[in-house]
């Protein structure tokens, strides 16, 4: 990282790093039979400040020259389902449970003026994800649903934050939930052409935008819980090695903040 930053007198100092990290990962998959599997996998991992974070949006999230980078263990577990040839269609599924044990996490803090990325200590994420899918004989009706819990919090003792130690991580969703449905038709104008109508549903739950500890919780700003849904149209044309796809989309359709 290359930057500058202005201080006291407009004195610029450099405020150059560069890091060297070494990261390990590996996944195990076990299947039990034709449709039911499970998945194990690890990871030592290191994520970089993205640019934006670092130099800011030279609007209302000020510059973090002095960032440093995430490090991470990371560890998932999960149980698949896919049981493609049934009388009634194909199912799907998947319950994967994981672990985030984080160092420097990098979170957006601030007032209502100005806010900045900063490093929390430690923090540890436990979750559990969900989702099932199924598609009708003959590929007409796709359903999908996905729901997701993480308690991601301040594992931080001392330090800046560690009086909020317990605290969720705050600023970022603990709750969502996705789901989609399409209906499609198959040889309407070409032998080989689809045409598809349906929709998306997006829904994450009420958080904090700053810890939840401090100061009285009925007067803390929030994101408040959102159904978001879309609707689109796709058709596509597939001629020997070519497909040709289209898709007309219409977010938001609620007008949802």
């Amino acid at each position: 990282a290359r930057a500058e930053e202005e201080t006291i007198g407009d004195i610029p100092v450099q405020r150059d790093r560069d890091t060297h990290r070494l990261g390990v990962g590996n996944g195990l998959r076990y299947r039990f039979t034709d449709w039911l599997l499970a998945k194990a996998s690890y990871e030592y991992a290191t994520r970089l400040p993205r640019p934006d974070e670092v130099f800011g949006d030279n609007a209302l999230i000020m510059p973090s020259l002095r960032l440093r980078p995430e490090i991470s263990h990371n560890v998932n577990l999960s149980l698949h389902v896919d049981a493609k040839e049934t009388p009634s269609g194909a199912y799907r599924a998947e319950l994967a449970g994981f672990l985030r044990e984080t160092q420097h996490l990098i979170v957006l803090l601030g007032d209502d003026l100005f806010r900045f990325y900063q490093n929390v200590f430690g923090a540890r994420s436990l979750g559990v994800e969900a989702s099932m899918g199924w598609t009708s004989p003959r590929n007409i009706v796709v359903i999908d649903v996905n729901v997701t819990y993480q308690s991601f919090r301040n594992s931080s003792s001392g330090g800046l934050f560690g009086q909020f130690e317990g605290d969720r991580v705050p600023n970022r969703p603990w709750l969502f939930a996705n789901a989609s449905a399409r209906i499609q038709a198959h040889g309407l104008f070409a032998p080989r052409d689809e045409l598809a109508f349906g929709a998306h549903v997006r829904y994450v739950h009420e958080f904090f935008r700053n810890w939840e500890s401090a100061g009285a919780r009925e007067y803390k700003a929030i994101i408040p819980s959102y159904v978001l849904p879309t609707l689109f149209i796709t058709y596509v044309v597939k001629q020997r090695d070519l497909s040709l796809s289209s898709t007309l989309e219409v977010s938001n359709v609620a007008d949802v903040k």
